[in-house]
């Protein structure tokens, strides 16, 4: 199966899968339209300290689309952004169909995890790439044959997502965590020399 990177990731897969239409948005979440409180709180359960702070995000958000999302320091409080960032204090990682060029991730900037986080997530996984992109949000073959496991000891520019990164697909939330419920950042291009990037263990069942 062939993987193409049509908006030069740089690297593969992130948190995130390739937006299919990029240019035919849509909004499964419903932010766009009335009466959506009650999803957005399903789907954003356990992402804010108080509903005061997920109603600040949700009407921060609602009605609008990438790349007119808000800086995420304009709605989150600075206690929110400071407890989330500090998960990434250990390093970050990622996890990609692999990497072809010289830097990681496009000029605008790549999702990243805690490195804790993937250490988790594939020893869950038991070394099968389907549970791994289960795991991770992904459809099946997204992570290729053969995926490799970035860590990025020293990130540069960590910050909360703002939806508007070129990698950032539809099923994007505030907050700091995936669809999913994984911690995520964003952090600046990283040239491969400053990542240590390892093959991972491979039983495709």
């Amino acid at each position: 199966m062939a993987h193409l990177d049509p908006i030069g990731l740089a690297g593969g897969i992130n948190l995130y899968q390739y937006a299919p239409n990029a240019l035919g948005w849509v909004d499964p979440w419903g932010l766009s339209c009335k009466n959506s409180w009650n999803e957005f709180q399903s789907r954003t359960k356990g992402f804010f300290s108080s509903s005061k702070a997920a109603a600040n995000a949700y009407k921060a958000v609602k009605g609008k689309i990438k790349p007119n999302f808000p800086d995420p320091r304009t709605y989150l409080e600075e206690s929110h952004v400071r407890q989330h960032l500090a998960q990434f204090d250990g390093g970050v990682s990622k996890i990609a169909w692999g990497v072809n060029r010289a830097e990681i991730g496009p000029p605008g900037g790549h999702f990243v995890m805690p490195r804790h986080v993937a250490d988790d997530l594939i020893s869950r996984s038991g070394g099968s790439i389907p549970k791994l992109e289960h795991l991770l949000g992904l459809s099946p073959g997204d992570l290729g044959d053969a995926p490799v496991r970035i860590d990025i000891p020293n990130p540069s520019g960590l910050r909360m997502p703002s939806g508007n990164e070129p990698g950032a697909n539809e099923f994007w939330l505030p907050g700091g965590k995936t669809s999913g419920g994984i911690p995520e950042a964003v952090i600046d291009q990283t040239p491969v020399t400053e990542a240590v990037i390892s093959k991972l263990p491979n039983s495709n069942i």
